[in-house]
């Protein structure tokens, strides 16, 4: 019996120990004296070091939120908490989530206190799109636990819950952006919005509003929104906006895209014609290449 309980003690203090993992941790490398600007609509938050960056940054947050504020018709009911960090490396280690963010992440909210935090790389204009996308998502947060806290039936696609944010920001202009987009199309690999996921749901979602926005007005991609938010499915929501369900009104898309980007195809080289292709991904099997750079005496190509 004692031998049992020895070993039953064991396995569970091993399987205790799997929960601890080795490798990166948060480290904060200096002390940060924060200050808070409260502006009509956000709490700012900045490092003290920088008190004119307060400043700009609180106007633009308030231009944001009545740029917001058009689309959704409700205004915000609570106050917004948004943090600025001046590095990416000081915004990698914050506190206000446990995990470690990747320099991929540009920004994120962080939902139980609907909190803003977002890195400052010294480009406004960057910033500003960044503070759009995430006060996009604050925004729906607050008109989420005030407006329809009971009344939510349907949940938001995961396509149309980044795409919209990003649509706010870019209004699907963005040439880089765009060019994902036309890429799948061009090379018959467009996805299903249904089943479309990761960095493509924000770039097909963001061209479907933008589709929407040019095809019926600005204002029907929040009426469409709202009828998800109370609609048992998308297809009665969609039924309600256009008169059709989701796969017609998709297919609808799809026709917009080939007008606007099979003219385009004349008129550029595509870069398989023009280029030696240096990694095979579906054949080798890598999943991302990056950093290309020729060797010193231009005789290897490396990545």
């Amino acid at each position: 019996m004692k031998k049992i309980l020895f070993l039953l003690i064991l396995l569970i203090s091993i399987t205790s120990l799997q929960a601890y993992y080795f490798g990166e941790n948060k480290v904060q490398t200096k002390h940060t004296e924060w200050v808070v600007l409260k502006t009509l609509h956000f709490d700012i938050y900045y490092e003290k070091e920088d008190p004119v960056f307060g400043n700009i940054a609180g106007l633009m947050a308030e231009k944001a939120y009545y740029y917001l504020k058009k689309d959704f018709t409700y205004p915000l009911k609570s106050r917004i908490p948004i943090i600025f960090y001046n590095t990416q490396h000081t915004f990698a280690n914050t506190n206000v989530l446990p995990s470690i963010l990747s320099n991929a992440v540009g920004g994120f909210t962080e939902i139980s206190k609907n909190r803003v935090v977002i890195p400052f790389k010294g480009d406004y204009k960057s910033l500003e799109a960044v503070l759009i996308h995430e006060l996009t998502h604050a925004y729906i947060n607050d008109i989420n636990s005030n407006n329809f806290s009971i009344l939510t039936f349907g949940s938001i696609p995961f396509w149309f819950s980044e795409g919209l944010p990003e649509f706010e920001s870019k209004q699907g202009k963005d040439a880089y952006n765009n060019m994902f987009v036309a890429d799948l199309l061009l090379n018959g690999r467009l996805i299903d919005l249904q089943s479309v996921g990761g960095y493509y749901a924000y770039r097909e979602g963001e061209s479907f509003l933008r589709f929407i926005a040019d095809t019926y007005g600005r204002k029907t991609i929040l009426k469409f929104y709202y009828a998800i938010k109370l609609a048992t499915n998308i297809d009665a929501a969609t039924k309600k906006i256009f008169g059709m369900d989701f796969e017609q009104i998709q297919e609808r898309w799809k026709d917009y895209l080939k007008k606007k980007y099979f003219p385009m195809y004349k008129e550029y080289d595509s870069p398989t014609s023009l280029y030696e292709e240096k990694t095979r991904h579906l054949k080798d099997g890598s999943y991302i290449n990056f950093s290309p750079v020729f060797s010193p005496d231009d005789t290897d190509f490396l990545y």
